[in-house]
Order: structure tokens, then C-alpha cells, then sequence
């Protein structure tokens, strides 16, 4: 089989009495495209855009390599270029977006891949249009982490996947370009890190630190009378407005 002649009913199989849908053996779930976009929704409003970029980008990369492992096992393609080419059909298949390419060159020997195309009718985008209007980023998160895995688990080394065009920024099309992380070099960083995870957790702590900072400052000049304790009971600080009421130094 090609991979552009992979359908729904093709690679994915429906265990009517367990209600389990597969690809290979990895289990797949699909959800409707808004319930998604109100989470993407609620991460934006709650956490930020960094947070919501690494965490979507991060969902994609890992559907991407399992995907691709899957194939690799249960479909095998005759060439690099056919199991490459279905990554993109599969995104497809998934009611993500579709694919259509431009540039194409693997040279495994060298270890070189430049591969470029445009995703059509993102729904990433669609969403985002819808709860926030054009802005100043490029939104296809889920779609550039899946292009992530499914080349880096294709090619067996880091391969990277950038939105260079986006229609939520206002541009004509969303295009995107793979290459290897070494021939991106340092605009390959960001995505790096993000798929690490580590600036998500650096961030979610940041966050935390800010709202306790905030709680306690909060508490410390409220006009009400706020007393704080420990688990025994006794007082270890309190509101101006208590130490008003008391007559004595918050101390």
C-alpha cells in the first residue's frame, strides 16, 4: 500500500466489544476538535501561551513517535520516502490537518533531511481564530510536535519541525519545514527544550511562587482581621488590620 492511499479503515481497527480503536497495538481515542480547543482555551487563559505551546507540543511529539513505530512494525512501506509521506497522511486521518509538500530530500548517508510543505485547514488554527483573533504566533503546536516524533523516530536522530508560516499570524498559509537539529542549529533550541519539559515545570513553579507571594502579601495589608497558623495552632503571622484590632505589632 502507498501512503497516500492510507484511509481510516485502512490503518486503524475497531474492536466493536471491547470499543477499543487501534493502530497496531497502541490504543487511539478521538476527540471532538472543540473539546480540544476549549482545553487549549483554558491552558491560555490559566497558564500562558509558553505553557500551552510546550504541553501541545509535547502531545504531538508522542502521538508522532508512537505512530510511526506502529507503521514501521505493522505496515511496512518499500521505501524511507513512502513511511515519511505517511506521518503526513496520517495527520490527515486524524482529522489534524492535511499535508501538502513541496521540497523533499532524505539522503540518509549523510544524514540530511529537508522536507517542506503547507498544512491545510489546521483545526489548531481554526480554534485559535475563533477564541483569540490573528496574533503574533505561529499555532500549529500539536502538528509541529507530531511532525517531531514521527521524523525523529523515523530518522533515528533528532529532526525538527518549525512553523515558519502561520495563518493565525495573519500570513497566507500555515508552512512547515523539517530539517536535522544540527543543520537548524540554534532555531532548533526552543523546540528542543520544549519537548524536554523542563521549561514547563520551571514555569508552572514560577507561577506558584507568584500566587504565594501574592496570597501573602495580600493577607499581610488586608484591612480585615487575617491570622495565619501552623498545624499546632499557634498564630505565625497576621493581617494589619488584626494587629489594628489587638492593639499590637504584627510581630
Amino acid at each position: 500500500m502507498r501512503a497516500d492511499g492510507f484511509t481510516f479503515k485502512d490503518v486503524f481497527q475497531v474492536d466493536s466489544l471491547s470499543g477499543r480503536i487501534n493502530l497496531g497495538s497502541n490504543r487511539h481515542v478521538i476527540l471532538a476538535a472543540a473539546a480540544v480547543g476549549a482545553l487549549r482555551h483554558e491552558l491560555m487563559d490559566n497558564l500562558g501561551w509558553e505553557v500551552t505551546r510546550g504541553v501541545f507540543e509535547r502531545l504531538g511529539y508522542r502521538c508522532g513517535r508512537h505512530d510511526a513505530h506502529q507503521l514501521r512494525k505493522h505496515y511496512p512501506l518499500p521505501s524511507d520516502e513512502e513511511l515519511l509521506q505517511a506521518g503526513l497522511r496520517l495527520s490527515f486521518v486524524e482529522g489534524m490537518a492535511k499535508a501538502r509538500l513541496g521540497e523533499f530530500e532524505i539522503n540518509r548517508a549523510e544524514g540530511k533531511i529537508h522536507i517542506k510543505g503547507e498544512w491545510l485547514d489546521s483545526f489548531e488554527v481554526e480554534y485559535h481564530l475563533q477564541q483569540y483573533g490573528i496574533g503574533s504566533h505561529s499555532v500549529c503546536c500539536a502538528l509541529e510536535g507530531y511532525g517531531n516524533g514521527f521524523a525523529s523516530e523515523f530518522f533515528g536522530a533528532d529532526v525538527i519541525c518549525i512553523e515558519t508560516h502561520c495563518r493565525a499570524k495573519g500570513d497566507s498559509a500555515c508552512r512547515f519545514e523539517f530539517q536535522s537539529a544540527a543543520d537548524w542549529g540554534e532555531a532548533a533550541r526552543p523546540i528542543q527544550r520544549m519537548l524536554a519539559g523542563g521549561r514547563f515545570t520551571e514555569r508552572f513553579d514560577r507561577c506558584l511562587r507568584i500566587i504565594s507571594d501574592m496570597g501573602c502579601e495580600l493577607e499581610q495589608t488586608s484591612l480585615d482581621a487575617v491570622f495565619t497558623t501552623d498545624a499546632k495552632g499557634f498564630v505565625t503571622s497576621c493581617s494589619e488590620g488584626a494587629s489594628e484590632i489587638l492593639g499590637v505589632s504584627p510581630s
